[in-house]
């Protein structure tokens, strides 16, 4: 497609990730894990044990000859189910089936009127590699020794045990063998061979870790086969695809818009890991994105999206990833010594805390997820209607003890005294502690954080908690305008000291996007949106900052979206139809995928794919989030009902205004503003109440 700058298809099931060159529908990688860190490496300060790319080469043949060109690629009713058409009529189906609850991937070709089909498959089972700078690629392999040992069980089945770590299993479907292609003795040299006589070719190759139940594996292939070939296997997945996606919201017409928000969905889906210890955690990005990390900001933004499209249990189990894991906490030196529960950056795939020195001498100490968690668990709460989820037991406690504990008092010790701002951290920019600062987007998380546990608090019928988080939040957010207002021009900086990269900073937009600013028409709300136009680039959209190099000048998806809330919230819908339909007109281009940065160097075309591809939180989330957004504000210029806005409409102003009616306040189904005055709203608390005493 004319204007495509990004050429890479992933599948994935969450629990590995395949990918698919779309020019030439060679499959290029299929990797051991989704996460790209494994576990830590020897260097505690360093990069952890990577992933590996197990895939050498995989050539289809149909007739004895190689595949044409590609006529057109993609994917299936914006799936994950990637499809190839060649210029011969032959098409290449290739997915990794949330059907099959194995790392696994089935791999289909139908040629039309060829005689037979067939495919050469040569894995690599080598020792895993000490991780590599994250310049380097994500993909790296050291070979081990010797060759791998294949065993053939049955015709349809072989075995491959690696000199490595791991065992491959290759599992032919319909009318197609697999056989060993080697000397005598097991040991192989040459590509395992699949065969069909005829137009149709399928097979399954799962990879199990040292620790997998071989037999138990091979068992439930069987059972997903169950005599269908690859072409009906693919069906049926697409099937159970269409039951487990929510239908588009009837306010959304624009068929392009509606194409990239079901695709955001699949993204979504495809970020969330399925495989202990990690299960629940959502990725910042799908591979081949080197940010195929469980980072905390991240996925708050891909756990609220998922929750206002309805797909509540995705987001339950990304919450309860987040607050069930015990192994954050082993950073508190750096966060004064208080005791937390989430991570001050990001997971290793054993769930393990990782603070990301990435070859700095100091971590990233970045405490604003704990404000977004608290902000993401309300949206859940909200969406769902269910505040008695809260009083699940956790780890041998309430999931709402563990909030109030754990994650809103971590944010309470973190507030200064003399201006109760944040104190200094990493925050969303990642500057290393030897660089902290007070960012403002770390006091708007936390501001926005403790107003919604306060909301939450007040549904569960605890008024002593409600009064107390909601005085924080108000503090925080009265006192940001001064905090953070720039002494020369009255906007507000991105970090109350002065540098190039934050003294006009597009984080600055979630102040509004969140609704922590309740008057978006203040001087200093002005000052700062005229600030922020500064930042605007040729296409018309945003940068994230005027300095700190290309990363950070480049234009970011992130801020174009967030930018979209606030033009919204603020009646500009023409602009933020402007915004978001730069996004969706990209990601048209590029299979419904959402980059992180798009590349503004001289001379680079408009549009083009940078960073890592295709973000989650960042790209597909905030995408779902934009548009909800969007909906809600022309509905209310409109004077009709519309959706509810994932935000809150006014968070703190009721905090202000009105203590006693705030601490009364229950969750409304529904409602968009939960500190809200006024309506006499349904307490919500009693179920809550009675699964305490359980």
């Amino acid at each position: 497609m004319e204007g495509r700058s990004y050429f890479t298809l992933t599948t994935g099931n969450g629990r590995n990730f395949t990918l698919v060159d779309a020019p030439t529908g060679r499959v290029t990688a299929v990797l051991d894990h989704p996460y790209r860190y494994l576990r830590p490496g020897p260097d505690p300060t360093g990069f952890g044990i990577e992933r590996r790319n197990l895939l050498a080469d995989l050539a289809f043949r149909v007739d004895g000859a190689a595949t044409k060109p590609v006529r057109e690629a993609g994917y299936v009713e914006e799936t994950h189910i990637v499809r190839v058409r060649f210029t011969d009529a032959a098409t290449l189906t290739v997915v990794s089936p949330f059907g099959l609850a194995l790392n696994a991937v089935l791999i289909g070709l139908q040629a039309p009127g060829a005689a037979s089909t067939g495919a050469d498959l040569s894995f690599r089972l080598g020792l895993r590699p000490v991780a590599e700078p994250f310049w380097k690629s994500p993909f790296a392999i050291v070979p081990g020794p010797g060759d791998p040992i294949r065993t053939e069980l049955r015709p349809d089945l072989l075995i491959e045990q690696g000199p490595g770590e791991g065992t491959l299993l290759y599992r032919a479907v319909g009318r197609t063998t697999v056989r060993r292609d080697g000397p005598a003795g097991g040991r192989a040299t040459a590509p395992v061979v699949m065969a069909a006589e005829g137009p149709a070719l399928g097979f399954v190759v799962a990879y199990l870790d040292a620790a997998s139940d071989r037999e138990a594996a091979i068992a439930a292939i069987d059972a997903w086969v169950a005599d269908r070939d690859a072409e009906a296997l693919a069906e049926a997945e697409l099937g159970a695809w269409r039951a487990w996606r929510r239908p588009v919201p009837t306010w959304l017409t624009q068929p392009d818009a509606i194409s990239v928000w079901r695709q955001s969905e699949a993204v979504l889906r495809m970020g969330q890991v399925r495989e202990t210890p990690a299960d629940g955690m959502m990725l910042a990005s799908l591979a081949p994105g080197e940010w195929s990390i469980g980072w905390v900001r991240d996925g708050c933004y891909a756990i609220a999206a998922l929750a206002t499209m309805g797909h509540r249990d995705e987001a339950r189990r990304a919450l309860l990833f987040l607050l069930g894991n015990r192994r954050a906490g082993r950073y508190r030196d750096w966060v004064g010594g208080i005791p937390y529960r989430v991570s001050v950056v990001r997971y290793f795939g054993d769930g393990q805390e990782e603070a990301d020195y990435a070859g700095h001498a100091t971590p990233n100490i970045e405490t604003d997820g704990w404000g977004l968690v608290l902000w993401a668990t309300r949206i859940l709460v909200e969406t769902d209607g269910d505040a008695a989820w809260l009083a699940t037991p956790l780890d041998g406690r309430r999931i709402y003890d563990i909030l109030r504990e754990d994650v809103a008092e971590a944010i309470a010790a973190r507030i200064e005294t003399e201006a109760p701002v944040m104190r200094p951290d990493c925050s969303i920019w990642e500057v290393h502690q030897e660089n902290a600062r007070h960012f403002l987007y770390t006091s708007v998380t936390a501001a926005r954080g403790l107003a919604d546990f306060a909301a939450l608090a007040a549904a569960c019928g605890q008024p002593e908690d409600a009064a107390r988080h909601a005085a924080l939040a108000e503090a925080i957010a009265t006192a940001i305008p001064d905090t953070f207002r720039d002494p020369a021009t009255g906007h507000l900086r991105g970090a109350r000291e002065s540098s190039p990269e934050t003294d006009i900073d597009g984080a600055a937009f979630e102040l509004f996007a969140l609704g922590v600013a309740t008057d978006l028409e203040t001087p200093v709300a002005h000052r700062t949106y005229a600030a922020l136009e500064t930042l605007r680039v040729p296409s018309g959209g945003y940068r994230r900052s005027a300095g700190g190099g290309s990363y950070a000048s480049a234009e970011w998806a992130f801020v174009n979206l967030r930018a979209a809330c606030v033009a919204a919230r603020r009646g500009r819908l023409d602009r933020a139809r402007q915004l978001l339909d730069i996004t969706t007109d990209r990601a048209i281009r590029h299979f419904g995928l959402i980059p992180e940065t798009y590349d503004v160097a001289p001379g680079a075309p408009a549009g083009r794919y940078a960073g890592s591809i295709p973000m989650v939180g960042y790209g597909a989330g905030l995408y779902i989030l934009a548009q909800a957004e969007l909906a809600a504000a022309a509905a209310a210029a409109g004077g009709g009902s519309g959706p509810t806005a994932p935000s809150e409409q006014g968070p703190i102003r009721a905090a202000r205004s009105d203590r006693k009616k705030l601490v009364q306040t229950k969750i409304r189904r529904g409602s968009s503003d939960p500190f809200r005055s006024g309506d006499p709203l349904e307490p919500e608390h009693d179920a809550f109440i009675r699964r305490e005493g359980e």
